[in-house]
């Protein structure tokens, strides 16, 4: 199974760290050490240009709209 990720996404705020890949529209959750916790999937992660998380969403820039993906 081949990833490719597109952005990684932390902040000193976040426990874990947020890896997208873009062409499987696939957000990767793993903790700062490397560990995997788990995967979203969303149609809007395929057409995303950036996103960031906060609090409990990962929003995404998708041309002129901002999307909410819940964790």
């Amino acid at each position: 199974n081949d990833v490719n990720l597109t952005k990684i996404f932390t902040s000193k705020d976040l426990e874990q760290v947020y890896a997208l890949d873009k062409s499987k529209g696939i957000m990767y959750v793993l903790t700062k050490d490397g560990s995997y916790v788990k995967q979203i999937q969303s149609s809007s992660f395929t057409s995303c240009t950036d996103f960031v998380v906060y609090k409990n969403g990962i929003y995404t820039l998708n041309q002129t709209k901002i999307l909410k993906v819940g964790l």
